[in-house]
């Protein structure tokens, strides 16, 4: 069973590159009542008055930009190659 857990960003140990580029990630914004989640393949990972940072960039006409306008917070889930074909869909469904 794969379970998810939260990373400290400076505990990453796989390139930033790689894993938005390359990989792709899931990114997820809204509430536990209602929620919608996309795949990225653009972003942008730094530091910014000393603290870790993460930038994605949602066009307005996705469905996920309402829900990430709306609320404070996003999370990005990075997944197992074999996960592949979930992301691919994922980007032509959210």
């Amino acid at each position: 069973m794969h379970g998810y857990r939260e990373i400290e960003p400076a505990a990453l140990k796989e390139n930033p590159f790689s894993l938005i580029g390359e990989r792709w990630a899931l990114l997820t914004a809204g509430s536990l009542a209602d929620c919608n989640t996309m795949t990225v393949s653009w972003g942008h990972f730094g530091v910014m008055w000393n603290l870790p940072t993460v930038w994605c960039h949602v066009r307005p006409s996705r469905h996920t930009f309402g829900f990430v306008e709306r609320e404070p917070l996003f999370t990005l889930s990075f997944l197992r190659p074999e996960s592949r074909k979930a992301l691919e869909y994922c980007g032509s469904h959210s």
